[in-house]
């Protein structure tokens, strides 16, 4: 026997208020709520509720608060129009944020040289501190550990994390680890296709939700390697895959995708393990710094 159909009131997100004071891209799943299940219109009713909160979250905390899934959370997202819930935070962040906050949450127009100059070292300096308070020195130990015992070592990011993940390789090769970094997700997928039960995964994203990424993170650990996470403080996709978390915490992240301030704060973890490493293979990283001086000398008129 069928069961009644809901009512207008019972197939939409219930909402107090004006909708029209909701930012246009919530406006959107809302016009969809009679097309919504019952777990997608939990996601909804949270984001209605919660959208001050939204541009600092990532998907797995906006599922565990509506009490759903991640891919419940994507799915009502592309009802509403966009890709993902990436694509939902930019959307959202444009209508919310001012179109100034692209360049760097603290300025603000008409600022002078020296005032730019003064904000920009702040936010770094903040993201730095905060960064360095989140960190643990026995989680930190871990990686190490993984680091020194890996046969081999994938370095994997894109955008932003991806020129960090390069400049990692720079450096990591100079402590006599065999260690490849990449940050075209085709190529991260043959090279993780490839790892084994005695390599490492060291994946850097700042959302902790690039596709590319999790689909390379994913790959490894199927193939029993393990995983170092370089990502933004919180749950995400990428912290439940990772063996190891090692957090950032960068304040402009709640408006920009892949924050200054947070790839600074990630490329200052990659020299932590560099630096760390290097005391404990003192002798072979000396070496290896001796030979690579010589040959640069080499190079040079």
């Amino acid at each position: 026997m069928r069961g009644r159909e809901p009512t207008a009131d019972e197939g939409a997100p219930q909402l107090q208020g004006d909708a029209s004071e909701l930012p246009q891209s919530i406006r959107l799943m809302l016009s969809t709520g009679r097309d919504l299940r019952a777990a997608e219109r939990k996601v909804v009713d949270y984001l209605v509720k919660n959208r001050a909160d939204i541009l600092s979250m990532t998907v797995t905390e906006v599922a565990e608060g509506s009490g759903t899934s991640e891919a419940t959370v994507v799915r009502v997202c592309k009802k509403g129009g966009v890709a993902g819930f990436q694509e939902f935070k930019i959307r959202l962040a444009q209508e919310l944020v001012s179109p100034l906050k692209a360049i760097h949450e603290e300025v603000a127009e008409g600022d002078d040289v020296a005032s730019v100059t003064r904000k920009v070292f702040h936010a770094n300096i903040l993201a730095l501190e905060d960064t360095l308070a989140s960190l643990q020195p026995a989680v930190i130990e871990r990686a190490i550990d993984i680091l020194e015992q890996a046969d081999h070592i994938l370095i994997c990011g894109v955008g932003n994390a991806g020129l960090v993940a390069l400049d990692a390789e720079q450096w990591w090769l100079r402590l006599g680890l065999r260690v490849a970094a990449e940050a075209a997700g085709e190529m991260q997928a043959v090279r993780a296709a490839l790892l084994g039960p005695r390599d490492a995964v060291v994946a850097i994203s700042p959302s902790g939700s690039s596709r590319d990424v999790l689909e390379t993170v994913r790959t490894a650990r199927r193939k029993g390697s393990r995983v170092i996470a370089i990502t933004h403080l919180g749950k995400s996709p990428l912290t439940r895959e990772a063996d190891v978390v090692l957090a950032t915490t960068a304040r402009e992240t709640a408006f920009r995708t892949e924050a200054m301030s947070s790839r600074i704060a990630m490329q200052t973890i990659v020299d932590v393990l560099f630096v760390t490493l290097g005391l404990r293979r003192y002798e072979t990283t000396v070496d290896n710094i001796m030979r690579i001086r010589a040959a640069m000398a080499a190079r040079r008129l």
